[in-house]
């Protein structure tokens, strides 16, 4: 999954009933800088079990804005963040390092 993300634009989504939405987006955040995928934003929101997010109008104006978001990151070809950079570096580096030894 990892490598066909690597290049690709994204938006982390995470919803929550409880607790544990922050955590998921960490997860999904770091499996974006992992993987080359460059991640436009980000979003989060608490839900009533079994609830549709578009339901909400305040929701549905965040997610077409995040959407919008992504279509314009992607459409100017933005580049990832120095940090993401750095670290997609030091990972495929390692990775091809240690499939060498084997």
């Amino acid at each position: 999954m990892e490598q066909l993300m690597s290049g690709k634009y994204t938006i982390g989504i995470a919803t929550y009933e409880n607790a544990g939405g922050r955590a998921a987006l960490k997860v999904l955040k770091k499996l974006f800088a992992f993987s080359g995928a460059r991640n436009t934003d980000t979003f989060i929101e608490k839900l009533p079990f079994h609830t549709d997010p578009l339901a909400n109008p305040k929701a549905r104006r965040r997610i077409k804005k995040k959407a919008n978001n992504l279509y314009k990151s992607a459409q100017d070809k933005s580049s990832h963040s120095l940090i993401n950079q750095i670290i997609h570096f030091i990972l495929t580096l390692g990775f091809s390092l240690l499939l060498s030894k084997r």
